[in-house]
């Protein structure tokens, strides 16, 4: 009876043992999950915020619409834009491969999302555990002071606004600060993970950038007679790339896609595509003045004068300390890698390229000035927490400003391309002619054919040995096309044969489309009345934010505008 009574005592006494110890190890991750619900609040109030504003959701960007329309083809067995004819419109090797899968359950124009929330979030855990790796005290924090520290730090490096793009960058960015925190384990430890070399791998695989950073962790594992990790990174990486450049080739294709090499004049230049090049030096010199003097490119170059400034310091070569060894050689990786986005990389379109340096470049910071970081923790109440997160907001304000412009971003979007689509897809129903890809093309039953050359490699050769226009004419006749949806600031020069119509104009300020104004070209005079007829259907369809202007002075006064 006794030793009954004691079971029933001790029963409950040590199931409430078991809750105390996990609530012990829940304490441990206390500062992980405040940022993950800091990022998961952020996002939920970023998307409530653009479903508000348009009665949808759209991305900030039309790039990620390309990619779902890649990522369907995919699926249907074809690589490129439209059903039956390759290309490769898409930069990113391996993300649309990514998104099949996804779309393939269901996901539709969510899949991207699906990728990048969960990226973001990794981003946020990784920073954690870059810090824990460098012994960096940050658990000692007031935690209010804590949360305030880290929202300051999503808002600085963008992670809301990138995620918003619906673009691979915040996965690339999740796999940059990967590499690092696989990269200082390494040093401090000599233990090379598979996860690390998988990290360094995938890279390139997702934004061409990642060669630069590939390269210069095979330069380090080398250095430290890591041969055989080193041959396994060059080996898979030659498989992947060369793999998918014979792919590209099979198709009858560049080996590089076509957006990169159309919006790169360096890849351009080395594969022989600039019809009059300067020398490779010249614009490698002219990318990099260009970046020095952007407000990322200021950023860049001021944290790694930061990091090189560490070397000003006493420190003796013949008998460097481990912790010596591992803050000099992030200082030569970081800024390595910093220095070939500036030289080779880009710093344009709504602060996405860059992210990845500046948050590599902020985490190298910490690391290598671990003590003065660690005195100033232990010093640290609210006040000061609250202090230093007013100093990250200002000191990179413009990044701050790119996650609250999101959803005026996304009603760009909604304003303009999903518009177009709309006008493709409902109202004139048949195939079209662009300038500029996007939304138009996803889910669109009929042709699209695009100018640029980005998703058309027979309009990218044609453009590449051009003097005039004369060749859009012919290849949209060629095509059967009677519309064409032309961007004025990127194509300024169209066909003298082609009649404008009618142009649609964003009332709001153009933070992320192509242009303001989209004009509609009929291809050929018999073409005009049915393009006529769908733009009067369609104009008083049109959201405030827009303006359908007809140039056809014999249109209907009434409809011209919205």
């Amino acid at each position: 009876m006794t030793d009954r009574l004691a079971g029933l005592i001790t029963a409950p006494t040590t199931e409430l043992s078991r809750i105390l110890t996990r609530l012990r190890a829940l304490r441990t991750w206390r500062e992980e999950l405040a940022v993950v619900a800091i990022i998961g609040a952020m996002s939920a109030a970023a998307f409530a915020a653009i479903v508000l504003r348009n009665g949808m959701f759209t991305y900030t960007l039309d790039a990620p619409y390309d990619h779902l329309t890649v990522a369907d083809q995919i699926l249907h067995g074809n690589y490129g834009i439209n059903a039956g004819e390759p290309d490769a419109a898409v930069s990113s090797i391996f993300y649309p491969f990514l998104l099949a899968p996804i779309v393939a359950f269901g996901a539709g124009m969510y899949a991207p999302l699906i990728v990048t929330f969960p990226a973001t979030v990794a981003i946020g855990l990784l920073l954690c555990w870059i810090a824990d790796e460098a012994a960096i005290p940050f658990r000692q924090l007031p935690f209010p002071g804590f949360v305030a520290l880290s929202c300051a730090v999503i808002l600085a490096l963008n992670l809301i606004g990138l995620e918003f793009t619906g673009l691979e960058h915040s996965l690339h960015t999740a796999l940059a600060l990967g590499s690092l925190l696989g990269f200082v384990r390494f040093l401090r430890r000599r233990v090379v993970d598979w996860w690390w070399l998988a990290c360094i791998v995938l890279q390139p695989l997702i934004r061409f950038e990642g060669v630069a950073f590939l390269g210069v962790e095979v330069c380090f594992l080398l250095a430290f007679r890591k041969f055989r990790p080193a041959a396994i990174v060059i080996g898979a990486t030659v498989l992947l790339l060369g793999g998918y450049g014979l792919f590209l080739h099979t198709l009858g294709l560049p080996p590089i896609p076509n957006s990169v090499t159309g919006r790169s004049r360096i890849v351009a230049d080395s594969l022989g595509q600039l019809i009059t090049p300067p020398s490779l030096i010249a614009i490698l010199i002219a990318n990099f003045k260009g970046n020095l003097f952007k407000y990322g490119g200021v950023l860049i170059t001021m944290m790694v004068a930061g990091l090189l400034a560490w070397f000003a310091g006493a420190h003796d070569i013949r008998a460097l300390s481990r912790n010596e060894i591992v803050r000099g050689s992030v200082v030569i990786f970081v800024a390595l890698t910093s220095l070939a986005q500036l030289i080779g990389g880009s710093l344009d379109s709504y602060s996405r390229y860059e992210i990845y340096v500046i948050a590599l470049d902020v985490a190298a910071l910490v690391i290598v000035y671990r003590e003065p970081v660690e005195r100033w923790i232990r010093r640290a109440d609210l006040m000061r927490c609250g202090f230093m997160a007013l100093l990250i907001v200002l000191t990179f304000s413009g990044y701050v400003r790119r996650n609250l412009v999101t959803p005026e971003a996304a009603a760009n979007v909604y304003e303009q391309q999903y518009q177009l689509h709309r006008l493709a897809t409902e109202f004139y129903r048949g195939p079209i002619a662009t300038d500029h890809l996007g939304w138009v093309t996803y889910r669109n039953p009929y042709y699209v054919l695009d100018l640029f050359g980005v998703g058309s490699e027979s309009a990218r050769r044609l453009r590449a040995g051009a003097l005039s226009p004369a060749w859009m004419d012919q290849l949209t006749r060629d095509h059967g096309i009677g519309l064409a949806m032309m961007y004025p600031n990127l194509d300024p020069q169209v066909p003298v044969s082609w009649q404008p119509i009618a142009e649609l104009r964003l009332i709001d300020r153009a933070h992320t489309v192509a242009g303001p104004i989209v004009t509609f070209f009929a291809v050929t005079p018999h073409d005009r009345t049915r393009i006529l007829a769908a733009l009067r259907l369609f104009g008083p369809t049109l959201p405030e934010g827009d303006v359908l202007t007809f140039l056809d002075a014999k249109a209907t006064p009434e409809l011209s505008s919205k």
